[in-house]
């Protein structure tokens, strides 16, 4: 439950700086936070290994080895983040629009093209994709207001929005629950 609740947070949070105006989202896996909204273009970065382990030596001041033993845990230690909170690896670029691979570019290189490719009309709002946002921000905050309700902070709710519309789906054992909810949305 607390997996869940994290990821309402976490997409309420973003949605709403993402209604504001353009945002880039620096992070892990964020872009998952953001199903079904075209708009969004997401980019992963991959870093050689070795100038990896060259920065944790210059900036955490680690002999080479235990540089190395830093990055990989690092490494373990998002890849667990991944699975537990999203249930996916973080290297399938299967979740991505693009992979960058900074061995043979340079960052700045790298900036410049992603600048072109997210003003590409594929990357642009549209009507539909600012609907999309504001269902999934809406749901969010529905499952928020939930989770922080007395009597349905502990149930599995699957929460969607439709313009406007919420519609709250539990499980058989939670049924009794069912009339606090409308109570839980009201500030909502």
């Amino acid at each position: 439950v607390e997996r869940e609740y994290y990821r309402a947070f976490s997409t309420a949070y973003l949605c709403d700086r993402a209604l504001e105006g353009r945002i880039i989202y620096h992070g892990r896996m964020g872009h998952l936070h953001f199903p079904g909204i075209d708009h969004v273009l997401s980019v992963r970065v991959v870093a050689d290994h070795e100038q990896r382990v060259w920065r944790a030596i210059r900036q955490i001041r680690l002999d080479a080895a235990k540089a190395r033993k830093y990055v990989e845990e690092v490494d373990e230690d998002r890849e667990r983040w991944a699975q537990f909170i999203y249930g996916v690896g973080c290297d399938d670029p299967g979740h991505f629009d693009m992979v960058v691979n900074l061995h043979h570019m340079s960052v700045e290189n790298a900036a410049s093209a992603l600048t072109s490719v997210a003003q590409l009309p594929d990357f642009q709002r549209t009507p539909a994709s600012q609907k999309a946002m504001t269902d999934l921000r809406l749901a969010a905050k529905s499952r928020i207001a939930l989770a922080r309700h007395e009597r349905t902070s502990r149930c599995k709710f699957k929460v969607l929005a439709d313009a406007g519309v919420v519609t709250v789906a539990y499980l058989p054992q939670d049924a009794q629950y069912a009339n606090f909810i409308t109570e839980a949305l009201a500030p909502v």
